[in-house]
């Protein structure tokens, strides 16, 4: 369920405390069988110019345990800088990030997961989740099949929590246009488990 997220121009949450007060009751979201995690905030603080951020995340996850005890049902942001995942360890029941390797006329840098994987180690984040890269849009390209499964193999050799695909529609680009990448994450889905092969 997202939640609005964090405005990283104001440095401030794009929906109040009241309004996510309101959607829990409108939608009764803490005893709904479909309520899985609740997404607070995408890359907040990107910028590194809201101090403030890693508090506020932490201050809005209170406020939705609050709303939901449910220890199933688990609070996320996603992290896009390790420089800043010591600040976010701890904000939120698992954070998410995204090491995106593929970009536009370049070969994947195969560096990068296994850096990212680190950096989370050193913060002492125990519970994190990826996010695939599975779109082409500005310096980014759609990874070849191949690629990706690359990815998923640098990812299993982490203690991972499972993966957040993006995207199924980015940047006029559609990941159904891709039966070769949906071949992949149909079989990462169906078994994540299943070793993927590292080229």
């Amino acid at each position: 369920m997202w939640l609005g997220g964090y405005n990283n121009q104001t440095c401030t949450w794009s929906w109040s405390d009241a309004q996510i007060a309101a959607l829990f009751d409108e939608f009764r979201l803490a005893g709904s069988p479909r309520t899985g995690a609740y997404f607070l905030a995408d890359e907040p603080n990107t910028a590194g110019t809201c101090p403030s951020a890693a508090a506020d995340v932490r201050a809005r996850a209170r406020l939705v345990r609050t709303l939901d005890p449910d220890p199933s049902h688990f609070t996320l942001a996603n992290i896009d800088d390790p420089a800043q995942f010591h600040a976010f360890a701890g904000a939120v029941d698992v954070i998410a990030t995204d090491p995106y390797p593929c970009r536009s006329g370049q070969a994947c840098d195969w560096s990068l997961i296994p850096a990212y994987i680190a950096a989370l180690r050193a913060a002492g984040v125990h519970r994190y989740l990826a996010l695939l890269q599975a779109f082409g849009a500005g310096k980014w390209r759609w990874p070849t099949a191949a690629e990706l499964e690359h990815m998923i193999a640098q990812w299993q050799k982490s203690d991972w929590g499972g993966q957040i695909t993006f995207a199924w529609s980015y940047g006029g680009g559609r990941l159904t246009d891709h039966p070769e990448l949906l071949s992949v994450l149909q079989r990462l889905n169906a078994d994540p488990h299943f070793p993927f092969p590292q080229p």
